[in-house]
């Protein structure tokens, strides 16, 4: 990625917000740990998951769409250029996975102004072609709450520059206000169900898995009157389409250590395989379950 300047894995962000929708900033002290300050301190949270833009890397770019339980997808274009053929195809994926779209025109300061009036109009007819919905500016406060409950029929665009921050503002406003789509408390009552998005191997601590918790709670340990137990999992399937039984070791969410996660947590679990079984498992197909697998 630093050769060649494009984006050619998966990567996750997080912004967090106080209770006035205000960012907050990480201290100096916390910025290896950035995560952990914002898990402890911010009353909303915000996934930012970076995805391929060039053509060589569609397929991870679709891959990271249809596994990552996405809510809403900002797809960038440069002022200074028109959309290219990948923009429109970034905009037919979103329609065919039922993502609403927020498109954000960046580099303004440096886009001359017939060039970025050209811009607009061929994002308006790209998206013709890919939707019914209508292109609608962002220019102010009022038209972020404009569009918050109408991204069934509203398409935002904001034009925005990282170099002076205008309209900084707005797009932060909007990923604070914009309404969730997937209410994950609701599968709380089912049994416990973790997509497992990438494995790998720590010094030290051996196999981890992250993903994400589709449904259900796990507790890492069960108190009886004189032991704690650890609880079993099932990983898998393998290749050979079996389950794996074992226990979780450690669970962390946002670079912290915790015991329990519930439906809707981003999580890493570090289980207890073995050499073999970790290379009879088939990455990026896999689940972490808490009741065996019937055949």
């Amino acid at each position: 990625e630093i050769e060649s300047g494009r984006t050619s894995t998966i990567s996750t962000h997080y912004l967090g917000f106080d209770a006035s929708g205000t960012t907050l900033a990480v201290p100096r002290a916390h910025v290896r740990q950035s995560e952990a300050f914002l898990g402890a301190n911010a009353s909303r949270i915000v996934s930012l998951m970076d995805l391929c833009g060039h053509e060589k890397y569609l397929r991870t770019t679709v891959q990271g769409l249809s596994q990552g339980m996405i809510e809403y997808a900002l797809v960038l274009v440069n002022a200074s250029q028109p959309p290219t053929h990948m923009t429109l195809h970034h905009l037919h994926l979103c329609e065919v996975y039922k993502v609403p779209v927020v498109i954000v025109v960046t580099k303004i300061d440096s886009a001359p102004k017939n060039v970025l009036k050209y811009t607009m109009k061929r994002i308006k007819d790209l998206v013709r072609e890919t939707s019914t919905k209508k292109v609608f500016t962002i220019r102010k406060m009022e038209d972020v709450l404009t569009v918050q409950n109408k991204m069934d029929s509203l398409l935002p665009v904001i034009q925005l520059s990282n170099v002076s921050g205008d309209n900084l503002d707005l797009l932060k406003k909007m990923l604070y206000t914009l309404p969730r789509r997937r209410f994950h408390e609701k599968k709380m009552n089912r049994p416990f169900e973790f997509f497992v998005e990438d494995i790998f191997n720590v010094t030290g601590v051996g196999t981890v898995l992250s993903g994400f918790v589709n449904a259900g709670s796990f507790h890492n340990s069960t108190k009886c009157s004189t032991t704690t137990q650890q609880q079993h999992v099932y990983v898998g399937p393998t290749k050979r389409g079996e389950f794996i039984k074992t226990t979780v070791k450690s669970i962390h969410v946002m670079q912290t250590h915790v015991d329990h996660v519930h439906a809707g947590h981003t999580a890493c679990l570090a289980v207890n395989l073995t050499r073999s079984e970790r290379k009879s498992l088939v990455p990026r197909r896999m689940y972490v379950l808490d009741q065996p697998v019937s055949k």
